[in-house]
C-alpha cells in the first residue's frame, strides 16, 4: 500500500513496480537518485510538502573544485 502523494515520500509494502520509471519520476520532480559529486552536498528539501533527497552546492569546497580544473586546464 503506497502512503504518499509524490515518490520520495514514505512506501510501505511489497508491490512490484518498475524502478527505473520510479527513478525518472523522482529526478522529474526535482530528487536525486545517487550521491553528490565533490564539490557538492546531499541535501533534503521541503517540495509540496514532502521531503525530497537533492543536491546543493558545497559553499566550502566548490571553489577548490574550480581551482583545481582550471589549474589543470592551463596546464600547471
Amino acid at each position: 500500500m503506497r502512503l504518499d502523494r509524490n515518490l520520495d515520500c514514505v512506501d510501505v509494502g511489497g508491490d512490484s513496480f518498475d524502478m527505473s520509471a520510479d527513478k525518472a519520476l523522482k529526478v522529474e520532480r526535482g530528487g536525486s537518485v545517487g550521491r553528490a559529486k565533490l564539490g557538492c552536498l546531499n541535501v533534503r528539501k521541503d517540495l509540496n510538502g514532502c521531503l525530497v533527497n537533492s543536491i546543493d552546492v558545497d559553499e566550502e569546497r566548490a571553489p577548490l573544485i574550480v581551482w583545481a580544473f582550471e589549474q589543470y586546464a592551463t596546464g600547471q
